[in-house]
């Protein structure tokens, strides 16, 4: 939605991050003294966008000694390790609208009209930027800390600010108590079928996807060769290749188009543990999938991580429980999954909850 960091692909300018903000903004004058204020020390802040504002004291003992920021600013954690771990936040209901915090702090203001936020925070969050921050630490020991110039000079490209309150908007709807940690939490953010409050349209599941069974009967594995997949490769939302069987290049050639999955497709056991969807990514090799795993490959109007998240759901995985087959061993219902019905959002609401859960586990979601 945003491009890589330092790119320019969607056009809008290359800039820096300290025209896009204030850095380190100083502290006002005439604060009360007796204003009571939100005292935030490291601890404080976790490495998954949360902030406890609850330690309230009069601003007169927070008055010096500490890093001053308000309302809606974003914490940025300079000093290692805390820098590495992913240490940050938006400043979100402050005492007075006023937060005194560890000096370990920089501070990262956003300029009405231009920028966001939720942007900025996300910025901080991207990996490139935190690995790109410790190389340019300096200081000894455990006192490494991230120098504000790193900040000011970190070249950016700046989206329209409209993309920029969006991505805010799409951020609250999901999940209030959380950011950068996200589940999704598809009812709240898309309603289900039965109600559809907010009037989507509604289309089966192979109307919006082609569904590919894998392969139906066991090959022949060798030592080496094309990686072939089963149940057990598949754990915790990611594709896993230790521990996987092999078959010759030959077999290999011979695989029907349905147990040969692409990158971009969404793996899914449909035998035994139904579901478990993984989207396959452009750095994996080639192979092919074993009988109890199908793919599901979108045609255009869903992604693959809307096909994912639908797939992870209360509501499908409630209809998978009552329309599943078998008694030894449950298979899914594949008529019915063909007509499972499913909501079909605006686009630009796809590709928003594409990139919160990219940001959220890159190792489990991709931007396509």
């Amino acid at each position: 939605m945003f491009g890589e960091l330092g790119s320019d692909y969607k056009g809008w300018g290359l800039t820096t991050l300290g025209q896009c903000c204030e850095l380190n903004p100083k502290r006002p004058r005439d604060i009360d003294d007796e204003l009571m204020v939100s005292f935030v020390p490291m601890p404080a802040v976790s490495e998954d966008g949360k902030m406890d504002c609850s330690n309230i004291r009069p601003y007169k003992e927070v008055r010096k000694g500490f890093t001053y920021f308000a309302e809606d600013d974003v914490l940025f954690a300079k000093i290692t390790p805390c820098m590495e771990n992913g240490k940050g936040a938006v400043a979100r209901g402050l005492e007075g609208g006023i937060g005194s915090g560890s000096t370990e702090f920089h501070v990262l203001r956003p300029i009405a009209g231009k920028s966001n936020p939720y942007w900025l925070y996300i910025i901080t969050m991207f990996d490139s930027f935190r690995i790109g921050a410790r190389k340019v630490m300096t200081g000894t020991g455990g006192q490494l800390r991230v120098p504000i110039g790193y900040l000011n000079d970190y070249p950016i490209s700046l989206p329209p600010i409209e993309l920029q309150n969006r991505f805010e908007e799409f951020i609250h709807q999901s999940d209030k108590s959380k950011f950068i940690r996200f589940k999704s939490q598809f009812i709240e953010m898309f309603g289900n079928v039965n109600d559809n409050p907010k009037k989507l349209p509604l289309k089966t599941l192979s109307d919006v996807a082609d569904i590919n069974l894998g392969l139906t009967h066991t090959p022949k594995y060798v030592d080496e060769g094309r990686p072939f997949l089963s149940v057990k490769n598949i754990s915790g939302g990611k594709i896993e290749f230790y521990g996987c069987q092999f078959i010759s290049e030959e077999e290999f050639n011979s695989l029907p188009n349905g147990a040969r999955p692409q990158a971009g497709d969404v793996l899914f056991c449909r035998v035994g543990t139904i579901g478990k969807p993984s989207i396959i990514t452009e750095d994996m090799p080639e192979f092919g999938t074993f009988v109890s795993l199908g793919y599901l490959r979108t045609k255009g109007e869903v992604t693959n991580v809307y096909l994912k998240a639908w797939m992870d759901n209360d509501e499908f995985m409630d209809q998978v429980a009552v329309n599943a087959v078998g008694s030894s061993q449950v298979n899914l219902n594949t008529g019915w999954l063909k007509n499972f019905k499913i909501l079909v959002p605006p686009m630009e609401d796809q590709i928003l909850l594409a990139e919160f859960l990219y940001q959220s586990d890159k190792s489990k979601y991709s931007r396509s």
